[in-house]
């Protein structure tokens, strides 16, 4: 284990380990990437980002268990040989490109090798003309692991490889690792074949001429023989190196383009990743149907992502059952296959990678299905077979532990490795769409939750409203619309004030006051009996119960209204206090009447014993005597007083009415003469009487003492004087009047009206005037 460095802050590069991961994937892609990248606290998603920067402390715990995984002392120097090659190296890659000679790309290291690391400042120096120096010094604080600088001695030693056969060769007389305060590398390189052979031919053409100088000196045709062969081994060797050179250009240029094209690839996959990302996003953000949602994210994959075939699986309500949900690349039988087949998560021998992915949130990435055949049930290497499956990716697309379905994705045409980038990639999607179907279920369960609260309000036989703090109306439902009359549109936005509740100040007051009642204690129940007014103008009794509505900040900003029509209820109330108040008069009649018919017993007879003694004396007087006068009169007194106690007897049911058939014009003739001997003469006594009225069934005492009492009543009501009229008609009470008045039933009657042009009297008076021992007359002034 290598000693952890204490510090955190950010040194290195994600393109570091990203160049591990590629390495990792074409040379051990059995390896879990994943596992190596949590051992050392290192997301997929920094990894991806090449902006992110990783602490010492990342580095140490990834080369730890780097080494581990794959056994390998020497992992780091040889990916460091792959680093300057690779499709993480980024900006190396690119200055690299842009010089054609291996000195220039050591020159311009302390100028690129900060784009990968913090933690070490760089210095190169020249020493000749196939040799430099690099010396890296570790900034205060910083101390590097010795997996570090291997890795940097392999990136080193890779420059040469791309313009030689060779890699450079590196001497290390000091390393930060054997106790010294810096690394330093000795960096020498084989020069290329061409310029080798251009030197030896500049090298024959300077000897060429003192040679050919000496040979002409002994002999002419020997110089000339000598220039000759000189000549055309000049040229030869010119010929070969320059052949070199082309074929070293024509390599270095097919390298560049293979980078470049490299590179445009590496382009054009994140190109196609982030428009993935954000297609997916953009989905995930509109579609709240799953199945839609589905769809859409496969389309995404199909048009955006390297794989021949994809598909989405996605369990049921009960999560017994797993099914397929969308899908491309498949042909029609494969297609008919996945959709009829569904996978058993209830049983527990089920072993094919979907189940096991989804059960127990593995991803599996399988190059080679052949090869993994024993850990998997008959049932799915059948279906394996029958898709045509060499290799897949499967991950298991899981939200907050719990797990929704899996994304699976193979490859069966271009037959390229799957790579664990291309599960981290994958991973993400399924995260994405993970979030995507919980909002979707969430925002069904809240569709299908509103739209039962929907059903409930507006079928509830009650009224149902909200309106805001100022007493505007903001919902009412179906049966509140019918009560009152109003279409929704009709009313939403209006004011209670001026629609259901009178437009009057108090109503205002009222209004208000409740809202600071409810603002005050919104746990206290408030409950209401109000006359609202529907909207043809009649009233109606509503009970309405309040329920403060507050918004996250804790601000009434609506309240819940609740209405009961308590309309009949009040109406039921009304008629009970007055059947009640009318069994209280009957009682008050019926004692009455007991007490009148014992005193009318009694009084009748004192009277008769009075008559009786009267017409004694009289029998023994003579006629003409002048006390007869007196004791007729005494006899009359009695007879009136006698009548009287006949009518206390029929008030008090003692005695029967005797009902007879009379002429009610006669009666009213013969009444009114009365009262003109009885009323005052500045009252004048007006008659209007149907000449063919109808005979009654009625006894004429007690007409003639009920317009008599009448009139006197009338002479009361007019002190100044005025006119007393009484009138009689005929009548017919229609099926549309019965129980009016009296509970009289439908047909011929006759009626009599009383009526003056005295002073009236209010309501008070009016509801007491059928009693029988109530008056408004001063004691003295009669009863």
């Amino acid at each position: 284990m290598f000693p952890t460095n204490k510090t955190d802050d950010p040194l290195y590069n994600s393109r570091i380990i990203s160049i591990f991961m590629e390495y990792l994937d074409l040379h051990y892609p059995r390896v879990d990437n994943e596992a190596i990248l949590a051992h050392a606290g290192i997301t997929p998603q920094e990894l991806r980002d090449q902006g992110h920067w990783l602490t010492q402390r990342q580095i140490d715990r990834f080369h730890e268990k780097l080494s581990e995984v794959t056994g390998d002392p020497d992992i780091s120097r040889k990916v460091g040989r792959y680093a300057v090659s690779s499709k993480a190296s980024g900006v190396l890659k690119r200055y690299t490109l842009g010089l054609m000679n291996v000195i220039s790309v050591y020159m311009m290291m302390e100028n690129v090798y900060p784009t990968m690391s913090r933690g070490v400042t760089i210095t190169v120096k020249k020493l000749g003309r196939n040799k430099v120096e690099i010396i890296t010094t570790p900034k205060p604080g910083v101390k590097e692991n010795p997996d570090q600088c291997k890795n940097r001695i392999g990136t080193f030693e890779s420059v040469g490889k791309l313009f030689t056969d060779h890699f450079s060769r590196i001497e290390h007389p000091a390393c930060i690792n054997k106790g010294d305060g810096y690394c330093r590398y000795i960096i020498t390189w084989d020069s290329k074949p061409s310029i080798r052979w251009r030197r030896v031919r500049d090298l024959m053409g300077i000897l060429g001429i003192p040679a050919s100088a000496a040979f002409f000196l002994i002999s002419p045709i020997a110089g000339l023989l000598a220039v000759l062969s000189g000549a055309i081994l000049l040229l030869a060797v010119s010929y070969y190196a320059e052949r070199l050179d082309r074929e070293e250009l024509a390599r270095t240029v097919e390298t560049q383009g293979n980078a470049a094209k490299s590179h445009l690839d590496e382009i054009n996959i994140r190109y196609n990743n982030a428009l993935l990302v954000q297609e997916i996003g953009q989905a995930s953000s509109t579609i709240l149907d799953i199945d839609e949602l589905v769809r859409t994210v496969v389309g995404v994959m199909e048009k955006r992502l390297d794989f021949d075939r994809g598909l989405i699986m996605l369990t049921n309500k009960d999560r017994s059952r797993l099914r397929y949900a969308a899908g491309y690349g498949y042909s029609e039988d494969q297609g008919r296959l996945l959709k009829g087949t569904e996978f058993h998560l209830d049983n527990p021998d089920s072993r094919g990678i979907f189940v096991l992915a989804f059960r127990e949130q593995r991803t599996f990435l399988v190059n080679d299905i052949s090869k993994i055949e024993k850990e998997f049930s008959r049932k799915s290497l059948e279906l394996a077979r029958r898709m045509d499956v060499r290799s897949l990716i499967c991950i298991p697309i899981i939200y907050e532990k719990e797990s929704l379905g899996i994304l699976a994705v193979d490859n069966v045409r271009s037959r390229r490795n799957l790579t664990q980038s291309d599960v981290s990639l994958l991973t993400g999607v399924a995260s994405q769409m993970a979030v995507s179907i919980v909002n979707a279920i969430s925002f069904r369960q809240l569709r299908e939750s509103e739209a039962k609260y929907r059903e409930l309000v507006e079928n509830a036989n009650s009224m149902i409203l909200r309106r805001d703090i100022r007493g505007n109306i903001t919902f009412i439902n179906e049966f509140a619309q019918r009560f009152f009359g109003y279409t929704e549109s009709e009313i939403i936005g209006k004011n209670l004030k001026g629609t259901i509740l009178p437009d009057t100040p108090d109503t205002e007051k009222v209004l208000k006051d409740l809202v600071r009642a409810l603002q005050a204690d919104p746990d206290r129940p408030f409950i209401s009996e109000d006359e609202n007014i529907l909207r043809d103008g009649k009233t109606a009794n509503v009970a309405w119960t309040y329920k403060p509505i507050f918004n996250d900040g804790g601000t009434l900003e609506e309240i819940l209204c609740i209405g009961n029509d308590i309309t009949r209820l009040k109406q039921a109330a009304r008629e009970k206090d007055e059947l009640e108040a009318q069994l209280r008069e009957a009682q008050k009649m019926e004692a009455v009447g007991t007490l009148a018919g014992g005193i009318a017993h009694d009084f009748n007879n004192i009277l008769q014993a009075i008559l009786s003694y009267a017409q004694l004396l009289l029998m023994k007087k003579e006629p003409g005597d002048p006390e007869s006068e007196k004791l007729e009169a005494i006899q009359e007194s009695a007879r009136r007083a006698s009548d009287l106690t006949k009518r206390l007897l029929i008030f008090s049911r003692k005695v029967k009415s005797k009902l007879r058939p009379l002429d009610l014009n006669q009666e009213v003739v013969q009444v009114s003469k009365m009262l003109e001997r009885t009323i005052p003469k500045m009252i004048r006594i007006e008659l209007k009487l149907s000449g063919n009225l109808s005979s009654i069934n009625a006894d004429p005492v007690q007409i003639e003492q009920i317009m008599m009492n009448l009139g006197v009543n009338a002479r009361d009501a007019m002190p100044e004087g005025g006119t007393l009229t009484l009138e009689t008609r005929n009548v017919r009470l229609a099926e549309a009047d019965r129980g009016k008045p009296l509970d009289a039933q439908p047909g011929e009657y006759v009626l009599l009206t009383v009526s003056d042009t005295g002073h009236g009297m209010d309501g008070e008076v009016a509801r007491h005037i059928f009693e029988p021992i109530f008056t408004t007359k001063e004691t003295g002034k009669g009863t």
